[in-house]
């Protein structure tokens, strides 16, 4: 709790499904630390679905506690500013927020010319410029938005129509003189939709209130994305690399090791490996083994007693955070290596790199590549090492995994060591480097998205800057 002589006290509420990212609690017990503008700050939450009635809960339990002045709700994929809370409550505003930004997927694109996802913030003003700051009723599903992009924020306070409650600070004024519910997800005959934040601040503008933005509070939104297609946030999605791989003559008998995280499994990878059931009958079995990493599940694959008396040749690994394409396990069988690896991305050193390492020809370094030439990716290549989260992996080969356990057990990054160790007691024994085929495959990860916001933005403020070439004059 956070003391000081100011009459604010403030209740940070954490609407949740459940969970809650590392990042955002770290960011909020930060926040309350560092807040010198409030007499008291206390952290409340509630688990409950669907989320309008996780935040009515949270209301009308604020409203419950008269010494209560102020509500801030904070979403669980948030990383709020250390001075967040002191910034809101500077502006003395009822209705504050501060701003954060969003992925949004584009509908009607035309192909090749935009980024399948567009990001943007979640400010919003009425697409009409008449309606503008009137006061809408909270069911009028003729009432559209438009987004302000990150470029047109002002750098000091403004207003607007509606924005997210992500980072949301709302004097208790507000909720009083608001008849419940606050929040409701309105679906209409017709298929249209009203989200819990909209309604609210529609109910919002209904009272006089317009909600004000703090440029200076802006959020991280840390959202699961491809790492592999990272671009496609900024630039149309690159095609996959041009290799066309001789189809096998018989495809080896095949374990597939998926890990499930925490049991769960993605739906569009378990579509995969149906549809490889059903195709490949007795050629690929598949086995769901609840593991953080490829390398741990493989250990455990194979000191299963069952595991034994199967017959198979070659083993497919399948991390948590990989989703396979259908003609994955095809084209890594093509290629005759004890260990073959898809073409993904991963992050290294808290940078987005591809999930193998060569050896730097010139100073002999062993690295990570950030970038690849796709468009020259014609066949597979030898690598150095390779992570194992999307790989197949000769039976013969796998004698070798608990040697390299016991190698990489007391190593700061053990999950890494292994792969590295593995690698090269194969390379010892079968005086063969693993191989890198280019198919590509997605790796999902946690991914903030401010800091994918503001390269976007020095990007478009550098073509908008570059001077024009001009096509010389007809002589």
């Amino acid at each position: 709790m956070s003391e000081t002589p100011s009459g604010a006290h403030v209740v940070v509420a954490i609407a949740s499904n459940g969970v809650i990212h590392e990042q955002t609690l770290g960011s909020v017990q930060a926040m309350v630390r560092a807040t010198r503008n409030a007499a008291s700050v206390e952290m409340w939450w509630q688990d409950a679905y669907p989320g309008g009635h996780c935040r009515n809960l949270l209301v009308d339990r604020f409203l419950g506690d008269k010494r209560k002045t102020h509500l801030l709700f904070v979403d669980t994929d948030m990383v709020v500013p250390e001075r967040g809370l002191d910034l809101l409550l500077e502006t003395g505003e009822p209705l504050v927020c501060g701003p954060a930004p969003i992925c949004v997927q584009r509908t009607g694109r035309v192909p090749g010319h935009l980024p399948p996802f567009e990001l943007t913030t979640n400010v919003m003003d009425i697409s009409d410029p008449m309606l503008r700051g009137t006061p809408t009723d909270p069911d009028d599903a003729s009432v559209r938005y438009t987004r302000r992009e990150y470029s047109a924020l002002p750098d000091t306070l403004f207003t607007c129509d509606v924005t997210g409650m992500s980072f949301c600070l709302i004097a208790r004024d507000v909720l009083e003189r608001m008849t419940p519910p606050w929040f409701l997800f309105v679906e209409r005959p017709d298929r249209s939709t009203t989200g819990v934040d909209i309604y609210f601040f529609r109910k919002a503008s209904q009272l006089g209130y317009r909600v004000a933005v703090h440029p200076d509070c802006m959020c991280d939104h840390i959202k699961k994305a491809d790492l592999t297609h990272l671009e496609q946030f900024l630039v149309p999605r690159s095609p996959d690399p041009p290799w066309t791989p001789p189809a096998p003559l018989q495809l080896s008998r095949t374990i597939v090791v998926a890990c499930t995280a925490r049991r769960w499994l993605n739906l569009r990878t378990s579509e995969v490996l149906l549809r490889w059931q059903e195709e490949l009958g007795d050629r690929v079995s598949v086995r769901l083994l609840d593991a953080g990493t490829a390398g741990w599940a493989l250990a455990r694959f194979l000191h299963e007693p069952a595991t034994s008396g199967l017959e198979w040749e070659r083993v497919l690994l399948l991390g948590p955070d990989v989703v396979p394409t259908p003609e994955l396990l095809h084209r890594l069988s093509s290629v005759d290596a004890p260990i073959v690896s898809s073409l993904n991305r991963t992050v290294a050193n808290g940078n987005v790199v591809y999930s193998f390492t060569r050896r730097d020809p010139g100073t002999g370094r062993i690295e990570h590549p950030a970038q690849l030439p796709l468009a020259d990716l014609r066949s597979p290549f030898p690598v150095h090492s390779v992570d194992l989260a999307c790989s197949l992996v000769h039976r013969g080969v796998c004698k070798h995994v608990v040697e390299a356990w016991r190698l990489a057990v007391a190593d700061a990054d053990p999950d890494r060591a292994f792969n590295e160790h593995l690698c090269e007691l194969v390379r010892r024994d079968t005086d063969q480097n693993p191989v890198v085929a280019p198919v590509v495959v997605e790796r999902r990860a946690d991914v903030g998205l401010l800091s994918l916001l503001q390269l976007k933005h020095r990007l478009d403020t550098d073509r908008k800057e570059r001077p024009r070439k001009v096509a010389p004059a007809c002589v």
